[in-house]
């Protein structure tokens, strides 16, 4: 459920998956007192993967319009079931948040490289209203890389219940191939 709750972006917190990778980059470039050129390449990049990879995940979205598990869950297998996060009235087919972790891990590994260790405070004392009570207040995260950040994005939706497994893996891939084509055609000479 942590896993779940942490990427929950919602109402009162960072509202999407691409603001909360924008603030992962911020406490990074915090942490590391990173100067204002490589502040602008980094908040750069991660707006780039943000634009390109919400561009693609609508795209096919729209293009395949596939059942959330909310629907397919409830029309065959049990009406009263609930998701343990609350279920965008979008198709599943493929996850944003997914697609945010591949593209914005990815690109900042490219500029902080992978094997850092941060604490994600994104959310820390943000309430979150749970089907099982509330509010649950939203506790900091650590992680030991940035890959790591961007699977457990991916793993949040399929703990949420809010997207099927395959939606998320593509997704997630979908964003390291994104990610990695804006910095294979961006060069920024520093």
């Amino acid at each position: 459920k942590l896993i779940a709750y942490h990427w929950e972006n919602g109402v009162g917190r960072t509202s999407t998956p691409a603001g909360h990778w924008v603030n992962i980059a911020r406490q990074l470039l915090e942490q590391q007192n990173r100067n204002l050129a490589e502040c602008a390449k980094t908040y750069c990049l991660v707006g780039f993967a943000a634009a390109d990879g919400f561009s693609a995940c609508w795209f096919v979205k729209y293009k395949y319009f596939l059942l959330r598990p909310v629907t397919y869950i409830r029309e065959n297998i049990d009406p009263t079931w609930a998701p343990l996060l609350n279920t965008p009235p979008y198709p599943d087919y493929s996850s944003g948040s997914s697609i945010m972790g591949g593209a914005g891990s990815t690109v900042l590994i490219s500029i902080f490289g992978d094997n850092v260790t941060f604490t994600d405070r994104t959310h820390l004392g943000s309430p979150l209203y749970t089907p099982d009570g509330g509010p649950f207040v939203l506790p900091e995260r650590t992680f030991y890389s940035l890959t790591q950040a961007g699977e457990d994005a991916m793993a949040s939706r399929v703990i949420g219940g809010v997207h099927f497994r395959r939606a998320c893996e593509e997704g997630l891939k979908s964003g390291r191939c994104i990610a990695n084509t804006i910095l294979a055609r961006t060069d920024f000479g520093f």
